[in-house]
């Protein structure tokens, strides 16, 4: 059922009386709270990752672990951590806030149903993954090994042109925005069989439990987008059909699902941090 123009305005006004924590501030908040902790948490499976997809050759998580400690230390686990640091923080407030005011605005005037995370989830990743995309390339190509330096980001640029740092927005997009539309989807419909948020303790773990469900079938389903996203970005020519026809071609269908392992490793927790975060600190903040 539609709502008039009056009714939908006299709605949105009472959604924000009754939900202060949907002010703007705090929703930045908690976002950047979630960001930070995230990034802290999942670099480690990031690295190993990427490491794993722009590999020439198979290798196990176990190895590239090894490979990485003992060549750059313990630390080089989390190399890539400053640009994702610096991408994570803004992107995710954009996203999140994104999210919540498109898909908000949709419930309010159509209803709530399977097309309103879908779509707002899509807009808010497209958005989000535009304007952070030269620090998603930078970060890939530290954590593959192929940028060490600032002087390596510069001949990177001076190679390339500034239009370089938008190299694989493309991809990103292929992957991010079917990713944010299964989640958010999947996320929203979880969070119906648990019970209702009653105390903070609840609402944390019911965003727990659904964003980690959500992060797991998006992240397996999309992965197919991460791989060939990687592989373009650090070097390989064309664009996403022809690079996963090349990757079929060379590894099976099963090269497709490369680095799934490591990917649900870190898109779960990520997911289920992140979303609790969120949810979390709007009650908190």
């Amino acid at each position: 059922m539609s709502l008039s123009e009056g009714e939908y305005e006299v709605l949105e006004e009472c959604i924000e009386i009754k939900h202060p924590s949907t002010h703007t501030h705090i929703r930045t908040l908690s976002a950047c709270t979630g960001a930070i902790l995230t990034s802290l948490l999942v670099t480690p499976f990031d690295v190993v990752k990427t490491r794993m997809q722009s590999s020439a050759y198979p290798l196990s998580t176990q190895s590239i672990i090894r490979v990485v400690v003992g060549s750059e230390g313990v630390k080089g686990l989390w190399r890539g951590l400053v640009p994702t640091l610096v991408m994570s923080v803004p992107s995710t407030v954009v996203y999140y806030i994104g999210y919540e005011d498109v898909r908000g605005r949709m419930v309010a005037r159509w209803g709530e149903g399977v097309y309103a995370p879908l779509v707002a989830g899509g807009l808010a990743r497209t958005l989000a993954a535009t304007l952070t995309s030269p620090l998603e390339l930078l970060r890939t190509r530290m954590q593959a090994g192929k940028m060490r330096r600032v002087r390596d980001v510069r001949a990177w640029i001076k190679s390339e042109g500034v239009r370089g740092l938008w190299r694989g927005l493309g991809p990103t997009l292929w992957r991010d925005v079917p990713f944010s539309g299964i989640y958010w989807l999947t996320y929203e419909k979880t969070k119906t069989h648990l019970p209702n948020p009653t105390s903070t303790h609840i609402e944390f773990r019911n965003a727990f439990l659904s964003g980690a469900v959500a992060g797991t079938i998006a992240a397996i389903l999309t992965t197919p987008f991460d791989v060939a996203k990687t592989v373009m970005q650090v070097g390989a020519e064309g664009g996403m059909v022809p690079v996963l026809r090349e990757i079929v071609r060379r590894e099976g269908w099963r090269g497709l699902f490369r680095g799934v392992e490591p990917r649900v490793a870190k898109v779960a927790p990520a997911c289920a941090v992140m979303v609790s975060s969120y949810e979390v600190g709007k009650r908190l903040f």
